[in-house]
This record gives C-alpha cells, structure tokens and sequence, in this order.
C-alpha cells in the first residue's frame, strides 16, 4: 500500500485495476481491524478493466466508511462497496451502517469529502455525478463518472 501511495500514483491517471487492487488490500488491512460482527462486502464487478482514473480517487470514500461504521451491539454494522460499468459510464458506490446520534459540528470535518468533491470538479468537469445520501442509520455515496466523451483527456486512453 506504502508503495503504491509514494512511487505507483506519482502519474496523472493509472489504470482502474491498481486502485481496485489498492482498494482491496485496504478492505483487507481494515477486516483484520473488525471483528466478525462487522459485514464488509467489496465487489467490483468483471466490466470494471481497461480505462485510467484519477489516482486514490476512490479511497477517501472507503475510508469514511470504515471510520463512521455503526458499533451498536445489538444492530447488522456492514459496509458494502460496488464497483461497476455499464456502457462508458463507471459507478462506484459505497454504503455503511453509522451512528445516528447527533454530533456538534466540529471545524475541520469533512476535509476528506470537500477535497475530494473538489477533485471531480478539476478533474471530471461535467463528466461526474456525486449523490451523497445521509439517512438516520446510513450513509450512502454514489458516483458515476461518464468516460462517454471525447474530448475529455481520460476518454482517448480508453
């Protein structure tokens, strides 16, 4: 993991099977750190090869998962993680149990989800959809980035 943060993402765009291959080997690191009440799925889907993306683009999204996962007791804690691609369009879509007490605002929350809306709108412009669903006792991100046009730099590596 150590390696491919410092040496295999020093590049505008890399292939999706790195970062799923990231994003696994951090489920699994996360797993040895969750004992068996916790239900963490990741399935990315067989269509998901043979395009370049932002690079530790998907990873905050994960992470968040794991540091506001649900630890009632008495309560299913999951996290589940899609990966999928229908036509040139690539969704990814990350769900988990939390907490659904309310907490005071804290100033610096939320770093991780403005940097990274903030890097679709450099990175994607008009080529990404973003939903973030935050109910009671799930939080709930999909997106969607569209490799459909042309003129858009990821589209000609396709």
């Amino acid at each position: 993991m150590l390696r491919y943060q410092l040496y295999e993402m020093n590049v505008d765009t890399i292939p999706i099977e790195k970062e799923q291959r990231y994003l696994q080997d951090y489920i699994d690191l996360q797993m040895l750190r969750k004992d068996e009440q916790y239900s963490i799925a990741f399935d990315p889907s067989p269509e998901v090869h043979g395009f370049l993306i932002e690079p530790l683009l998907l990873i905050t999204f994960v992470e968040n998962a794991f540091k506001h996962i649900s630890h009632h007791m008495d309560k299913p804690k999951f996290i589940t993680i899609n990966m999928k691609m229908i036509n040139s369009e690539f969704y990814f879509e990350v769900e988990n149990t939390k907490e659904c007490i309310e907490k005071p605002a804290e100033t610096n929350s939320g770093i991780g989800l403005g940097n990274v809306k903030r890097r679709l709108k450099l990175l994607y412009p008009g080529h990404h959809q973003l939903n973030i669903i935050d109910q009671n006792n799930i939080f709930k991100i999909e997106l969607t980035l569209n490799f459909n046009s042309r003129s858009w730099p990821l589209a000609a590596s396709l």
